[in-house]
């Protein structure tokens, strides 16, 4: 699957996109234990977007 997601991130950035685009693997990390460090990269993430003058 992890295969599947970085194809995808691959070929979605190579399109001509204002989006940023990006694939993030947390090794050794399973279905409950990814979840708070996901979270804070999202808050992150969103918050930095959302400041004037950040992009």
């Amino acid at each position: 699957m992890n295969e599947n997601a970085l194809e995808l991130s691959k070929r979605l950035s190579l399109k001509d996109s204002r989006e940023n685009v990006q694939f993030n693997e947390f090794e050794g990390e399973g279905h409950l234990s990814v979840l708070p460090p996901l979270i804070n990269r999202a808050l992150r993430f969103a918050l930095k977007r959302n400041v004037t003058g950040k992009k």
